[in-house]
């Protein structure tokens, strides 16, 4: 799957950034504060601003998976519109919201597209309340998070689990190799396929 991070402009179009900001100049501005003509304008030597339909429309013909990581609140409608549009089918597509009010928002717009729960090395310790309460299709925490048993624990519930961030060749040999996670999220996919399978999958 390709990892898409999406956030929405002043003039409401969704846009494909990871960070809040980006520079106009030398100041670093909130990507929501200018419209999507005004962010083109203001690059003269580097990549234009790519817009979500841009992207969902050079992937789904393709039949490429796609992770949208929803980086912003309040644009799950602007986004549950976009994926219609696109027509990229459900098995191709899943969805992480920042946080569990987002995460209802998009299950009362479609119930049908597959949700994942986030968690970021630093945000909060998984247990046993959590494990039981989760109500989401996947997950999508920090590898260092995970351990065997969570991962049987999700498995036994039918919940996908994606290990995030693993960037180092041990972390991915870790949580692909012993964990047996179902998707690992990296930046170095070439390195991943590179690596020998070290245990039965």
């Amino acid at each position: 799957m390709l990892v898409v991070p999406v956030r929405r402009t002043r003039d409401d179009i969704l846009v494909v950034h990871f960070d809040a900001f980006r520079k106009i100049g030398d100041r670093d501005v909130p990507i929501c504060q200018v419209t999507l003509s005004q962010w083109q304008q203001s690059v003269k030597d580097g990549p234009q601003i790519a817009t979500l339909d841009q992207v969902l429309g050079l992937v789904a013909p393709r039949g490429v998976g796609v992770l949208l990581d929803v980086r912003d609140s309040g644009i799950e409608g602007l986004v549950a519109r976009a994926l219609r549009k696109s027509m990229i089918p459900k098995e191709n597509l899943m969805l992480m919201p920042m946080g569990s009010a987002s995460r209802a928002i998009f299950k009362g717009l479609d119930p049908n597209i597959p949700i994942a729960h986030r968690l970021e090395e630093d945000e909060a310790l998984v247990d046993a309340k959590l494990l039981a309460e989760l109500d989401t299709d996947a997950v999508v925490w920090h590898h260092r998070l995970l351990n065997s048993a969570f991962v049987k624990i999700l498995n036994m519930r039918k919940i996908k689990v994606y290990a995030y961030s693993a960037d180092l060749a041990e972390d991915m040999r870790r949580t692909r190799d012993i964990l047996m996670v179902d998707g690992i999220v990296t930046r170095y996919p070439d390195l991943l396929a590179t690596l020998p399978v070290g245990a039965p999958r």
